[in-house]
């Protein structure tokens, strides 16, 4: 597995991860809006102390943001349907 398909994974299992915990928060909706915002700023660290030297600017801070929100949405809203 290539580089750039560790950083799409982690950051959408991240981002399966922020929509649970938004669901658990739904009771506090500043918290549950910005959990997706938490796992982006959380997977940004993640990978800037795994092998910072591999990464660009573009692998740490833009692959995969479209799939962290896109997984945060979906099972927020499949959870928040159930």
């Amino acid at each position: 597995m290539q580089k750039e398909d560790k950083i799409v994974v982690i950051r959408g299992i991240i981002g399966v991860i922020a929509g649970v915990l938004s669901f658990l928060f739904l009771n506090n909706e500043i918290i549950a809006f910005l959990m997706p915002l938490i796992a982006y700023i959380i997977s940004i660290f993640l990978f800037l102390i795994y092998k910072f030297d591999q990464f660009g600017k573009w692998d740490i801070y833009g692959r995969g943001v479209l799939i962290l929100f896109s997984a945060w949405i979906l099972i927020f809203l499949i959870l928040y349907n159930v």
